[in-house]
């Protein structure tokens, strides 16, 4: 029997409808259709390594579902393994992550598309690279026809996709583009081909050959071919020319226009301020101050964004209500100095907000073998209402002094 071939399209989207009748949708405010935009921002190394900087950070975010104690919650424990591990076949969830915000900083637009059987399952999650996308309409339910590079198109209903977009002004359904960031990066070209233009120029000698006497077009070309072949090229190395009463040679100045260091590092922090970050965290070298800048102005608010959207697309009304909701967690802690944490642990076991593996898990060491999960807390705290029987005061005396700990 012939096996059946398949398309990633039908395995994601099934079998392509081209009969069904959709109008495009009409919006309030900008256009039904996103193009693909900044191809050539990417290629451009300032852009790369910015989206590439701020897109391996933010995937190193934890997804997470948080369950509800409701019994009849359509949804289980396989949810925490695809947002955690394995999102879909072919990617893990760093990689999963990764691509989604590489989508969403360079379109302003990442859609993935919420894989789900006949009962609503969810089996995974794709993020997908588009060219073009259109709203369409149809019984007054949105949908989405998804471009693709090969010239591919699929429509898909907006409900299983999980829209994240950036710079959300103009358009009343998309983030707007990056064209605000055109004119930076034609500067970055100027400026690189500036400097490949003055390489090729300081490697040439450059000089006017005069040939006495009246000579044929054909002789003055000979003649310069001879001179060139001569003198200008790799073998002389002494860098000296002898010339005889036929002709001399008139060697030209040319002082080839450089970019200042101060101009380049300009024009990059211009890169760098349009995505909120500094330069340190582009080239690794950020302290915990600015790491936690880049945390609360950037990172956060991607991942309550995404937490509102993974949530809503993926949990029913009822669902959410009795607290299924989908959370990203960042463990800010991992890039706090050795005394930041410490006082952290300090501060915070003492009053029972931490268990000795959380401790441990901050200072970045492996769980005890058994009994991690416990809580010390300090008798130095009290409730108020009790301080009398605590101090002995018209009370009991448990027989306990102070500064001991209890494990709650």
């Amino acid at each position: 029997m012939k096996k059946e071939r398949r398309s990633l399209y039908e395995i994601l989207f099934g079998k392509k409808q081209n009969n069904v009748s959709m109008t495009s949708l009409h919006l309030m405010n900008g256009v039904p259709y996103f193009g693909r935009f900044g191809q050539n921002l990417y290629n451009s190394k300032i852009f790369r390594e910015t989206l590439n900087t701020l897109a391996q950070n933010g995937a190193k975010l934890k997804m997470k579902h948080q369950f509800s104690k409701n019994p009849n919650s359509r949804v289980t424990n396989d949810l925490n393994y695809l947002l955690q591990y394995r999102p879909n076949i072919y990617m893990n969830a760093y990689d999963f992550l990764y691509k989604v915000l590489a989508s969403y900083y360079e379109n302003n637009n990442a859609y993935i598309y919420k894989d789900t059987d006949g009962k609503g399952k969810i089996l995974a999650f794709y993020p997908l690279d588009y060219s073009m996308t259109e709203l369409l309409e149809k019984d007054k339910e949105i949908y989405v026809r998804f471009s693709f590079m090969d010239g591919e198109r699929f429509v898909v209903p907006y409900d299983k996709i999980i829209h994240l977009r950036r710079c959300f002004n103009h358009n009343d359904i998309y983030g707007d583009d990056n064209k605000a960031l055109l004119d930076t990066m034609e500067r970055v070209k100027v400026v690189n081909d500036g400097i490949n233009n003055a390489i090729k120029t300081s490697a040439n000698v450059r000089g006017i050959y005069e040939a006495t006497g009246i000579l044929k077009d054909d002789d003055l070309e000979k003649i310069r071919n001879k001179f060139r072949d001569a003198y200008l090229n790799p073998k002389n190395s002494g860098g000296i020319i002898t010339t005889d009463a036929k002709g001399k040679f008139i060697p030209t100045e040319s002082k080839p226009v450089v970019i200042d260091n101060a101009t380049m590092t300009s024009i990059k922090e211009e890169v760098y301020d349009y995505f909120n970050i500094s330069a340190n965290l582009v080239k690794s070298k950020y302290t915990e101050e600015e790491f936690n800048a880049y945390y609360e102005s950037v990172l956060e608010p991607f991942m309550i964004q995404a937490s509102l959207e993974f949530t809503n697309k993926c949990f029913t009304k009822q669902e959410i209500a009795c607290g299924n909701k989908i959370v990203f967690e960042a463990n800010r802690l991992a890039y706090a100095s050795w005394k930041t944490k410490i006082s952290v642990i300090s501060t915070l076991m003492p009053l029972g907000l931490l268990t000795q593996d959380q401790a441990l898990e901050i200072l970045n060491l492996p769980p005890l073998p058994e009994g991690g999960d416990k809580r010390l807390i300090s008798l130095n705290y009290v409730d108020a209402s009790k301080q009398n029987e605590y101090q002995g005061v018209g009370g009991k005396d448990d027989g306990k002094k102070e500064d001991e700990w209890v494990s709650i």
